[in-house]
């Protein structure tokens, strides 16, 4: 009852086409699908910034340097940007605790749906980091962690403004401990570019006193039971893994990982073949 398998939410087809339906439905960049169109209020995803909300656009007169774009509100900070419409998807969070991804294009698409800027995430198995990174712009931290040393050192060298950690998945004390460790500076900005992007704007009003609410109210939720201080894992310990090796170590980290009543989505996102079957 908690757990709820990637075809069923985004009605995703596999195979050869994955990519291809990913893409027309607009969940990947480009999108070839201008079909559906944005409007005001709607939670989007901009590639390579993260989490806003659109708050006015599309612009329609041809002489603006704004033409045909959406302003939208960044969660993060609340600037506001115009942004050009191939470079937002809407967002689709899960109502479940728990996603098994087939592929790994469902996988990376599942964390971005269910990723908000306010976030400290786990990767396990991050590999050379690539998963990682695209959490890293939509969330507060992250840490990749994997029992290969030579992999590890790969992703430090790939990305060095991240945390990575040779660290097996079922050590939940160890995962915690790397948070005490400080947070590298710039998490995921190298990645960040303003194409598409017209000049920024102020917060809005009142959005810097809602932030401020909404992380003391994550505060006192994350102390107030001694559960994990991620809000969400990701698990891609190869998707071949067997089902004696993936289930136990989602269910130490799902009794590990209880509900906030400020976090939305799912907090457990695995790839995994056997599983999903």
């Amino acid at each position: 009852q908690h757990t709820i398998y990637l075809k069923n939410i985004y009605g995703i087809y596999f195979g050869h086409r994955v990519k291809k339906e990913l893409r027309k439905r607009g969940w990947l960049f480009p999108s070839t699908d201008m079909s559906q169109d944005l409007a005001i209020g709607d939670i989007v995803d901009v590639r390579k910034h993260g989490r806003a909300i659109i708050i006015e656009g599309p612009c329609m007169d041809p002489g603006s340097p704004f033409y045909q774009r959406y302003r939208v509100q960044y969660d993060e900070d609340g600037t506001t940007f115009w942004v050009t419409r191939p470079r937002l998807r809407r967002i689709n969070p899960a109502h479940k605790r728990c996603i098994v991804a087939f592929h790994t294009e469902e996988y990376r698409c599942a964390a971005i749906h269910n990723t908000t800027h306010s976030d400290i995430c786990l990767e396990i198995g991050c590999h050379a980091g690539i998963t990682t990174r695209i959490i890293s712009n939509r969330c507060l931290r992250v840490v990749g962690v994997d029992t290969s040393k030579h992999v590890i050192d790969v992703a430090k060298k790939k990305h060095p403004y991240l945390q990575f950690a040779v660290l097996n998945g079922n050590d939940l004390d160890g995962a915690a401990a790397l948070l005490q460790e400080p947070a590298p500076k710039d998490q995921g900005k190298a990645d960040y570019s303003n194409e598409g992007s017209g000049n920024p704007g102020c917060p809005h009003k009142c959005f810097l006193q809602q932030q401020q609410q909404q992380q003391q109210q994550q505060q006192e939720d994350r102390h107030s039971t001694p559960c994990s201080p991620f809000t969400r894992v990701f698990v891609d310990i190869s998707g071949q893994a067997p089902l004696s090796l993936i289930v136990p170590l989602l269910l130490r980290w799902l009794s590990f990982l209880r509900p906030h009543t400020a976090v939305t989505g799912a907090q457990l996102v695995v790839k995994n073949r056997a599983l999903y079957r």
